[in-house]
């Protein structure tokens, strides 16, 4: 969680990462940082960036929005996954720009043990995915249950904003500028390739009309409109006729020009999407079973911005030597030589989450300092 902006008792705030008890993105780190925002602003607007996490982390954040002397209003920047479909249903508003996404599933664990533990296992995981739903049916109108029912079918339900809106479950889709990038020769990146040609032909058009205005007004004001005979208005016909048919060549030229361009732009974009993927499948943010969706997703313009967004955002995983070898520096004690003491709160969080658990514990002073350079209030001890 971090302010990005406030002002007029309204506070802008960025909640980007998984839910887990470790961090700052855990249920009482999240409760405290509400709390304190409610003492001097009226309205949050909430901006998430989320693949979910922890149920009961969710559920007690959850609570917490529900609970708050504040209204909450949520965007979701990019995607919101599993628990954090369930936390921003707690919001007064949700809105979702139209390259955003929700993903919806049942509860899931990972667990080891005998039969018998792995059966009480499952028991629970059907209890609290009954519970989950539950959160669904106090927002969703009564043509939706069904839907929603259907989606905890063990797989994973990947969400269009718009889909979201038809669902309930959202207040409004908002619109969003995606960029297009295009070679450098045809023209601006902010204009699609039809836009781009469309308004090149539409210049040639206007050119050739006052073109032939100009030479038209020319010949009557060289021969005097009184000599104007029906053998010059016929001579002027055939030149327009001539002309006109020029122009139709040219038009059909430029269009062939635009099949061919946008062929190109065509393998250009797979073959970005498929760099992207294989780069993010190599570096862990994605899984390769994953591939296929993500190649579904940025089929179109707004589609291939969307999935640049959402894995750009995606954090690097460590390979499981290095997380079994504390890589990362995930742990809470310092490496040998490591040198902690100009480290910020990011820093910590980001690389060592657990010291800022042990440092709240056994250095307050230290911590409070560093919470309150990074978020601007005192946290509570």
């Amino acid at each position: 969680m971090k302010i990005i902006a406030k002002g007029n008792g309204v506070v802008k705030v960025r909640f980007y990462g998984d839910i887990s008890e470790w961090g700052r993105n855990n249920a009482r780190s999240f409760n405290e940082f509400l709390d304190q925002l409610a003492e001097e602003h009226d309205e949050m607007h909430l901006h998430l960036h989320c693949n979910g996490g922890d149920v009961m982390e969710g559920l007690a954040m959850f609570n917490a929005i529900r609970n708050v002397d504040m209204k909450v209003i949520a965007y979701v920047d990019g995607i919101v996954a599993s628990m954090a479909t369930i936390v921003i249903l707690a919001c007064d508003e949700v809105y979702m720009p139209r390259n955003t996404y929700q993903m919806i599933h049942e509860a899931l664990t990972y667990t080891r043990g005998n039969a018998k533990q792995i059966r009480k296992t499952a028991d629970l995981l059907d209890k609290i995915t009954e519970s989950l739903f539950e959160h669904y049916l106090e927002v969703i109108p009564p043509e939706a249950v069904e839907k929603i029912k259907k989606m905890m079918d063990g797989e994973d339900h990947w969400l269009t904003a718009q889909e979201c809106k038809d669902l309930g479950i959202i207040t409004e889709v908002i619109s969003t500028s995606s960029k297009v990038q295009l070679p450098e020769n045809l023209g601006t990146a902010n204009m699609s390739i039809d836009a781009v040609f469309e308004n090149s032909l539409l210049q040639e058009e206007e050119d050739e009309e006052h073109t032939m205005k100009d030479t038209t007004k020319a010949s009557i004001l060289a021969l005097g409109v009184s000599s104007v005979t029906a053998t010059d208005e016929d001579q002027m016909v055939s030149q327009l006729v001539a002309h006109t048919s020029g122009l139709q060549a040219k038009v059909t030229e430029l269009s062939a020009q635009l099949d061919e361009m946008k062929e190109a732009v065509t393998a250009q974009r797979k073959q970005q999407v498929t760099d992207l993927l294989e780069a993010a499948v190599k570096d862990g943010r994605i899984i390769a079973e994953q591939k296929p969706l993500y190649e579904t997703l940025a089929q179109s313009d707004e589609g291939f911005e969307s999935v640049k967004n959402i894995i750009g955002k995606m954090p690097v995983r460590a390979s499981i030597t290095d997380q079994l070898q504390g890589a990362g520096g995930k742990n809470s004690a310092p490496e040998a030589g490591e040198d902690r003491s100009q480290w910020t709160w990011e820093d910590f969080q980001a690389k060592a989450p657990e010291a800022l658990e042990a440092m709240e514990q056994e250095n307050f002073e230290k911590f409070a300092a560093l919470y309150e350079k990074e978020f601007g209030t005192k946290p509570a001890k």
